[in-house]
């Protein structure tokens, strides 16, 4: 693709990479979960109830909801 003798494409390369990058990027955001803060424990808990990925970071666990009526 970059070859002058081939398709030619030059530096419009970067638009096809890119267009790829960008489609990956958006997959990514929707299919793999936010795990910062949280334990093994609870992201099986939220697999389980069937949490979309992106709420996942939003989303109360029964662990936490149980602290918070300790406190």
């Amino acid at each position: 693709m970059l070859s002058n003798q081939g398709l030619g494409w030059g530096a419009k390369i970067g638009v096809f990479y890119g267009s790829f990058t960008v489609l990956f990027l958006v997959i990514l955001f929707f299919v793999f979960p936010e795990a910062k803060d949280r334990t093994y424990l609870e992201l099986d808990e939220l697999f389980e109830r069937g949490i979309p990925a992106w709420r996942f970071a939003s989303t109360k666990t029964a662990h936490q909801s149980q602290l918070e009526s300790q406190a």
